[in-house]
């Protein structure tokens, strides 16, 4: 603008004089001229600066619309780049997956070809084997026979014989007698050889005279019949007696007869008259006590306990524990004080020995608390069951307290009644549970701090985590779940757990390593230990082996998702529990035998939509294995719990029917076989269900 303005002014100014001279007798109308011409110009000037600026301004908006569309479809032309290529890689992964499944398929196919080859060949081998030992045992036999043959009828002049752990060579003129003794070369005088043969003679006719005496001993015997039907003795027992050294004057078979019909006849039921009360082994045993008349008398004074529970019978039908009763030195008093508890105790005579050794006597602290226990509606805890009885002796025998019956008085239902058996009482102690036990009284105090009432199953924790006797393993647990910034709640039936698998805490935490990454959820319910024995502690070791995994002991579906939400680029998910079609049990009961408690946020169930998005945050490839029962009954016709987890996108296995054994197939990428056992055959039977990812029923 500048120059154009500059080149205006320098045309006016060099056409002014020659404007001039022109007409120099104007010179008024020349000024007028040149001002108009230069006013002229300038506006000129200015318009044609107006329409270049207008132009440009223009030009400039052009220049930024084109470069708005031009980067909008560049934009669009990277968008349909990143679906097409998405749609060629999800395209690619199918492929590799169906691809992988065909190889696994022909590998099974192949390996189930060998197995059957090996298993012909295997069976072939033997066949011939056992075809080749025939023939060899067959020829033997024909020339055993044949050389039976020729030594019966040509004399050898010596041969081989085994004598005195050694094979000598015996000269012989023939084969027909054996040799006994290893022959010399000096001779033997006739009356030394005439000795030797009356010995023998004297041998054999002893034996024979035993066997004749044996035989009119065993016929005696065999008069005594067990509950008039069988004889009392059999052929070993007879012999045994036989062969007893005699005692005094008595004689064994008038003996046997008057024990057996002094005490066949002992019963009111007349079902059981003739059945006798001693065995012969009893009998056997009797007979070398010497004299039997104390034990006669003691015998018929046990015979006089007939309490109202046997309907008349006595309540010592045990010939061995009247035995057993009377070398023990067993007093009256003893037995007066247990008959009295009849009514609440059902027992036995052997219970009665075995208290009477133990030293448990039926007025002692422990039997009078214990039978005084009672629930608020007025039923005893102990109450006529002989596995009672044997559980209160067991409890003396393991030294436990009279005060532990009302530590457990406490554990009550709503309407009163007792929440255990005397037999889980014997079984808690029996781990170790101790009142005075100072570890057990901090585990009960932690327990506490989350819970307002302690339960029976809390107990029953305590005591399997004393047996451990680990105490550092324990406080180790709550030092690295605080360190680890895991919002995890830990209680005593997860530490138990915990303790039962047995593994070192680096295997239960979770460590970043080049390994793939996993999330074991195990449960806290299992009764039948079907994921903590020794076969569920395998499976979980395996997994060890190739992933970095973090355990979780599961009460409540919340902490399946803290350890989802934990562990980044989760490759595997195993979330095991008793289950039924819809449900697998965490913290509850197995639904498919028990009823539940009705607290649904303690199983994982078809209605837990959080999980499918906790489940979506893992890796795309991720593979979740529902280790339960009949997750996947109906498979894809019907609704169910495998169905609906695989609507999160993510490839999922389970099985159709109760699983009784898991195999892994491929540790990574993982894969694995589910199978039930079948009773009847004694085989097994694959129940694999892996639906199809989104979880379409059909």
């Amino acid at each position: 603008m500048k120059y154009r303005k500059t080149l205006g002014t320098a045309i006016s100014l060099l056409a002014a004089p020659f404007l001039y001279f022109a007409q120099p007798a104007k010179a008024d109308t020349f000024d007028k001229v040149v001002s108009k011409s230069n006013k002229e110009f300038q506006q000129s000037l200015q318009k044609s600066n107006k329409e270049f600026d207008e132009r440009l301004q223009q030009s400039n908006k052009d220049f930024e619309q084109g470069l708005q569309k031009s980067e909008q479809e560049f934009q669009k032309k990277l968008e349909q780049s990143d679906k097409q290529y998405q749609e060629q890689l999800q395209k690619s992964e199918k492929e590799f997956d169906e691809h992988l499944e065909k190889s696994n398929k022909e590998f099974e196919q192949a390996l189930k070809k060998s197995n059957l080859r090996f298993k012909q060949g295997l069976e072939n081998t033997r066949k011939r084997f056992d075809e080749k030992i025939y023939n060899f045992h067959k020829e033997s036999q024909d020339e055993i026979s044949d050389l039976e043959k020729k030594i019966n009828t040509k004399p050898l002049p010596e041969t081989f014989y085994y004598n005195n752990n050694r094979y000598t060579r015996v000269p012989l003129k023939r084969l027909t007698k054996p040799v006994r003794k290893k022959t010399t070369i000096r001779t033997r005088p006739n009356n030394r050889t005439n000795s030797t043969k009356n010995r023998n003679t004297t041998t054999r006719t002893n034996r024979y005279n035993l066997q004749q005496q044996f035989k009119k001993f065993k016929q005696s015997l065999d008069t005594i019949l067990d509950n008039d039907v069988k004889p009392l003795f059999s052929t070993e027992e007879a012999y045994s007696y036989f062969t007893q050294p005699r005692v005094g004057e008595k004689n064994k078979v008038e003996f046997a007869k008057q024990v057996h019909d002094k005490y066949s006849k002992v019963w009111a039921n007349k079902m059981h008259q003739g059945f006798p009360l001693f065995s012969a082994e009893d009998i056997i045993q009797l007979y070398n006590l010497g004299n039997v008349d104390d034990f006669f008398a003691h015998t018929d004074k046990l015979l006089e306990y007939r309490p109202e529970q046997n309907q008349g019978n006595p309540f010592f039908h045990d010939g061995e524990q009247i035995i057993r009763s009377y070398l023990n030195k067993m007093p009256e008093e003893f037995i007066d004080g247990w008959m009295k508890v009849m009514d609440r105790l059902n027992f036995d005579c052997k219970f009665l020995n075995t208290a009477w050794e133990s030293g448990l006597h039926a007025d002692s602290y422990l039997v009078t608390k214990a039978l005084a226990l009672g629930d608020d509606n007025g039923s005893p805890l102990y109450n006529r069951y002989n596995k009672d009885a044997q559980s209160l002796l067991e409890l003396h025998q393991l030294g436990a307290k009279a005060d532990i019956f009302d530590f457990f008085s406490q554990f009550k239902s709503d309407k009163g009644y007792f929440l255990f058996r005397p037999q889980r009482i014997k079984e808690i102690v029996k781990k170790g549970f101790d009142l005075d036990d100072d570890y057990i009284k901090q585990l009960l105090e932690l327990e506490q701090r989350n819970k307002e009432k302690l339960t029976i199953g809390d107990i029953e924790s305590a005591a399997v985590i004393k047996s451990m006797n680990n105490p550092n393993y324990v406080s180790s647990l709550y030092k690295i779940f605080k360190e680890q910034g895991i919002d995890y709640k830990l209680s005593l039936a997860k530490i138990k757990r915990y303790c039962q698998l047995n593994l070192p805490l680096r295997d239960i935490f979770f460590y970043d390593t080049r390994k793939p990454n996993a999330v074991i959820v195990l449960p806290t319910s299992d009764h039948n230990e079907a994921f903590y024995g020794e076969s569920g502690r395998d499976f979980i070791k395996s997994l060890l082996r190739q992933y970095d995994a973090q355990i979780i002991i599961a009460d409540t579906e919340q902490d399946v998702y803290t350890g989802l939400d934990y562990v980044p680029d989760v490759l595997l998910t195993t979330i095991s529990g008793h289950g039924t079609q819809k449900t697998l049990s965490l913290g509850e009961a197995d639904l498919r035998i028990y009823t539940g408690s009705g607290d649904e946020t303690r199983t994982i169930d078809t209605s837990d939509v959080e999980l499918l998005s906790y489940l979506k945050k893992t890796h795309p490839r991720s593979v979740v294995l529902l280790r339960s029962c009949l997750n996947g009954k109906g498979r894809q016709y019907e609704e169910n719990l495998a169905n609906f987890t695989a609507k999160s996108g993510r490839k999922v296995i389970s099985g159709d029917d109760i699983a009784n054994r898991t195999e892994i197939t491929s540790l990574f990428p993982f894969d694995a076989e589910v199978y039930h056992h079948d009773k009847e055959t004694g085989r097994y039977r694959r129940i694999t269900y892996k639906p199809e990812i989104g979880g379409k029923i059909q």
